[in-house]
């Protein structure tokens, strides 16, 4: 099996620029994950032979109902009736996987790992940060774990999930508003104690 490097991400001038962090107790804390492959994948859902093979290479099943995600070995969050994006670590083999779908599904897989970041952010303000800068209700009750929705957070366009309770949120941005998102969250948490970090 070939040894994967570490992928160069788009926030590491902005992480030097920061220096040592200096908020103690941060009531935000952002992760920002490097080493993850993203594909786009395109099929109906109700097509039987399609969804057994998708299923039987990730290993769990494809979100089918409106905004929403399931997490297990990868992340895969419903964008469409017949799309989905797949978050995988780096090096997982899971588009060449893919490959087992049947050529006579309506198919496609294609590969976006250059295109995006993901940022998880965690902590008790974690959604009052957040809702400066998205219309999105952010309420535990309206915007439950496990779902995600396509929004703008300021001027940017990303993809946001509840991934747990206290409160964690995945974002996922393109790789050319990454610093501007990144310094969004940093000037909006001021306030409450914001920390940045480079994930594994």
């Amino acid at each position: 099996m070939t040894e994967v490097s570490p992928r160069r991400h788009a926030l590491e001038d902005f992480l030097q620029r920061r220096g040592v962090e200096t908020a103690g107790n941060p009531a935000v804390r952002v992760v920002l994950q490097a080493n993850c492959e993203y594909l786009n994948l395109r099929g109906r859902a109700a097509d039987p032979a399609f969804r057994h093979a998708v299923e039987s290479v990730l290993r769990q099943n494809l979100p089918t109902t409106p905004n929403t995600c399931t997490q297990g070995l990868h992340t895969v969050y419903w964008l469409g009736p017949d799309e989905w994006l797949l978050v995988s670590a780096a090096g997982s083999g899971v588009e060449d996987g893919l490959g087992i779908i049947p050529q006579t599904c309506f198919s496609s897989v294609n590969g976006q790992s250059g295109g995006f970041m993901q940022m998880r952010l965690t902590g008790s303000a974690a959604n009052k940060v957040l809702a400066k800068g998205c219309t999105l209700d952010l309420h535990p009750a309206a915007f439950r774990i496990g779902q995600c929705a396509q929004t703008l957070l300021a001027k940017a366009g990303v993809l946001l999930a509840a991934t747990d309770d206290r409160p964690s949120f995945s974002l996922i941005v393109r790789r050319s508003f990454a610093e501007y998102v990144a310094l969004w969250l940093a000037h909006s948490g001021d306030e409450f104690g914001v920390n940045f970090t480079a994930g594994v």
